[in-house]
């Protein structure tokens, strides 16, 4: 049977198979911007309490036309600390998240209030709502990450212009923002008008207001520094709201697919479709039109090989290419084909059209441009584009390309190795989906040569084929002799048979001796915190050892932990499920392996363990982590440690390692011990 997702948040979060397959490091993660430098007006900090971007593509700048305490309406219970941001009139703006959690769609009405509103909620009791749009392009209950598409800006409630009210509350995300009271909250922006650079400003601390309105002062300009989406992968299908248009992602370019009927005789389907800006469809730019029907099918041929075919008979395109056993379910579904054992492909003779006018491709058929695949048991999403199976990096790469309703084929594993061929890795940096391809205009992703099967089989593959049949030819003769000597063998052998038993020779059938290298765990580290060791004994360290239980608790110690590192390379400092490692328990260590990496990198390392302070998942502002506590061993100077000064009022010890795929780990910490602020 053919396994699908259909991805719901019920399923996200109460299924933590699902969520390591989909790479997430929790339901309710909020992306917000860590700093803490200063406490805020309300008693909070900004790491803390919450630190947001403004809703905006970081391009131009808006103005606030209403702060906090606003007179117009900004002194109610759930007003007081928001903000009100103007946008054009006369043009749909395009509004983004700017921060992740769970979208609660509100549309109860378009004339009170918040109007038609978001609140993303937070798993902590607030969320944040943005509203007054014209119109809203997420479902209720989705996952959504900081830069995805929310919707247009515009007037709904009470409002007299188009603008973009912002603010946090407490209160219940499912009820109209109304219902919730508004606290403080951060913003990291830029004061255009002032000519600052980039900083965190507290609600209260932004310049708003319009002189004509009877304010003292005209808003000051805030621009956004919020990353969003400019690019997908060829194979993708998507469509901008201001148009019905439907597009084809191909050579980098958008394709039109001209109509309904043409789109369903490639055999594509509309659920398939992601919502991109006008903005993303600049950046593309528009390809040839696709105007022409095709069709898609699969026949199964008298031998009983199953065989995809594409193309209309008079496409001069039109391939046929053989289906492997394996996934042979999922790949048709992948072309938009639903056959089964039970309900297999129509038989074909051997003098049917399929089999003799559609020109043989080479190879066997691949997964469709713009599937997303996973394996049963492992934590990669792929997506298929130019015969590559990219892996996506991490949960938020996956949402703000705008996969969360996409389906995912499941296959077993080791079936996406074998259906494609050539396949990324993240872990060792290639071919990899990550946000920044996503939000680079233009950009994206090389992905070198994969190339796509397809049309005739060329004229030289023809004559090497023939060729091949008459060596296959002369192998038949030579097999017709070997069967000769081998029935003469037979006869030879019966007369052996006769003539004597088996007999069974305990050395010659007992099993080889074990060779390998072993690993002596009866001294992991020599008792120390940490250490490098050669786990394979090929001569060179490859693996960073950690103990399992320095923990300032200990009902954590032994569970899995996320590597942290804060110099990119080795690891990026986000905590996905990439970075999630199980220690051995038989050794009482974690054990980093770094043999995957093929690139030279440093990495200033510790842990945080996967159950935070709260019992729950670390979130993105280090409220909840709990640190892997290195204090005690590095104190000794070990050359494995680096004493940071992070230039305020506490230093920190992290592990800093060196690895080259030819001479294994080595330490680089400063060994420092002196210690003068904690």
């Amino acid at each position: 049977m053919t396994r699908v997702f259909q991805l719901s948040l019920s399923f996200i979060c109460t299924t933590y198979l699902f969520i390591l397959i989909m790479l997430c490091t929790g339901c309710f993660t909020a992306a917000l911007i860590p700093d803490g430098s200063q406490e805020d007006s309300f008693g909070g900090r900004g790491g803390g309490d919450g630190v947001i971007h403004l809703p905006f593509a970081n391009t131009g700048a808006h103005q606030c036309v209403q702060g906090a305490g606003g007179s117009y309406s900004h002194t109610l219970t759930s007003t007081r600390y928001d903000i009100d941001f103007d946008t054009s009139n006369s043009v749909d703006e395009e509004i983004y998240a700017p921060v992740s959690g769970v979208a609660r769609v509100h549309m109860e009405s378009a004339t009170t209030n918040f109007g038609y509103h978001v609140n993303i909620e937070q798993g902590d009791g607030n969320y944040v709502v943005l509203a007054h749009f014209s119109e809203i392009f997420v479902q209720d209950g989705e996952e959504i990450t900081a830069g995805q598409l929310l919707g247009y800006d515009g007037c709904t409630g009470n409002c007299t212009g188009d603008h973009v009210h912002v603010g946090r509350h407490q209160g219940d995300a499912t009820q109209p923002a109304e219902y919730g009271t508004s606290v403080g909250l951060w913003y990291y922006t830029a004061d255009v008008t002032a000519g600052t650079g980039f900083t965190t400003y507290a609600s209260d601390e932004l310049i708003c207001g319009i002189r004509s309105e009877g304010d003292a002062q005209d808003g000051h300009f805030y621009s956004s520094a919020l990353s969003v989406p400019l690019w997908h992968p060829n194979g993708t299908l998507v469509k901008t709201p201001s148009t019905a248009k439907v597009y084809l992602i191909d050579n980098g370019e958008a394709r039109w697919i001209e109509t309904q009927d043409v789109f369903w005789s490639l055999g594509y389907d509309f659920n398939e479709l992601v919502t991109i800006s006008d903005e993303e469809l600049q950046c593309l730019g528009e390809g040839e039109v696709i105007d022409e029907d095709g069709f898609v099918d699969a026949v199964k041929d008298p031998s009983g090989n199953i065989w995809l075919i594409f193309g209309t008979a008079s496409d001069s395109e039109r391939f046929r290419v053989r289906v492997r056993e394996t996934a042979w379910e999922e790949v048709l579904v992948s072309w938009g084909l639903s056959y089964s054992l039970q309900d297999p492909p129509t038989s074909a003779s051997s003098s049917s059209s399929y089999l003799t006018s559609w020109p043989e491709a080479s190879g066997y058929a691949r997964f469709r441009e713009g599937t997303l695949v996973t394996e049963a048991s492992t934590s990669d999403v792929y997506f298929i584009s130019e015969g590559v199976a990219v892996p996506v990096l991490d949960w938020e790469t996956y949402l703000i390309l705008g996969f969360f309703h996409r389906t995912l084929l499941v296959v077993d594993d080791g079936a996406v190795a074998t259906i494609q061929d050539n396949v990324g890795s993240c872990r060792a940096g290639v071919w990899c989906l990550d946000q920044e391809a996503v939000t680079s205009c233009g950009g994206g992703l090389d992905l070198g040569s994969g190339g796509e099967y397809g049309g005739t089989v060329d004229d030289e593959d023809v004559e090497e084929d023939d060729e091949d049949v008459e060596e296959d030819d002369e192998d038949v003769e030579e097999d017709d002799e070997d069967v000769e000597e081998d029935d003469e063998d037979v006869e030879e052998d019966d007369e052996d048979v006769e003539e004597e038993d088996p007999e069974y020779d305990d050395e010659e059938t007992s099993e080889p001796e074990d060779t390998a290298f072993e690993y002596d765990d009866s001294n992991p580290c020599d008792g120390e915190d940490a250490c490098l060791e050669d786990m394979d004994g090929d001569g060179t360290s490859e693996t960073l050892m950690m103990v399992d239980d320095a923990w300032l608790t200990s009902s954590i110690d032994g569970e899995p932990a996320y590597v942290y590192a804060n110099i990119a390379g080795c690891f990026d400092g986000s905590l996905d499920a990439v970075d999630l490692y199980e220690p051995d328990p038989s050794i009482g260590y974690y054990l980093i392996d770094f043999s995957d990496f093929i690139h030279t990198c440093t990495a200033e390392i510790t842990l945080i363990s996967s159950i935070g302070t709260n019992g729950h998942d670390p979130d993105a502002v280090m409220g909840n982590w709990y640190w892997w506590q290195n204090a005690s061993f590095c104190s000794y100077g070990s050359t494995l440690c680096e004493l940071k000064d992070n230039g305020t009022s506490w230093e920190e010890w992290m592990l800093r390692v060196d690895w080259n795929p030819s001479s294994g780990l080595s330490a680089d910490g400063n060994g420092y011990t002196s210690n003068d602020q904690l």
